[in-house]
């Protein structure tokens, strides 16, 4: 009987282990710097040339910041548009959101992860405009000349999550409506 429980004990302690080793790896931490996110060409900031600018057909109206958007799809990747109201974009997918008030604020990521899930990001850039650095999770509120009494709100990670992750795709103003030539009439 001892033989038959150390022999089940055993098995456990093996079943154990291979679920462990069954478990996808967690991601690496998100970058402290924007610069190190693949957005820009490396020690400059002049963006990559496989990633590609794009403008929603109907952005967002954010305190009358200017906003700039990037996309980067994996080598040799590309989305699945199969459902028009729920892409499937590929692991390794990243974007950017930049806004703007005469200078770089803030720059927001989003990334999708090797297990699908996304996460999101806020980057605050530095007064003199070369970099961007990681906000806190709890997001920050930052002095920027033009915004609305002289102060901009960068929001917090859950706040990026109450607004991306209710709709079918987290990734907002790329989708099929967004990005048709065609413009609705008044």
């Amino acid at each position: 009987m001892k033989a038959l429980f150390l022999f089940c004990s055993m098995l456990a302690v093996a079943a154990m282990a291979a679920a462990g080793a069954a478990q996808p790896a967690a991601p690496a931490p998100l970058p402290r710097l924007l610069s190190e996110t693949g957005l820009f060409e490396a020690g400059s900031g002049t963006v990559r040339a496989d990633v590609i600018a794009f403008a929603p057909q109907y952005p967002l109206w954010s305190d009358d910041t200017r906003k700039q958007r990037w996309i980067h799809l994996p080598a040799g990747r590309s989305i699945d548009a199969s459902q028009p109201d729920a892409w499937n974009f590929p692991v390794g997918t990243r974007l950017w959101k930049e806004f703007s008030f005469g200078r770089r604020i803030e720059t927001r990521y989003i990334e999708r992860l090797a297990d699908g899930s996304w996460r999101f990001a806020s980057y605050a850039w530095n007064a003199e405009g070369t970099d961007a650095v990681l906000v806190p999770e709890d997001g920050a509120v930052m002095a920027a000349a033009g915004a609305p009494g002289g102060r901009y709100s960068v929001p917090s990670r859950n706040d990026c999550l109450a607004c991306n992750e209710g709709p079918a795709v987290p990734v907002l103003g790329f989708s099929a409506l967004q990005l048709s030539p065609d413009q609705a009439l008044p």
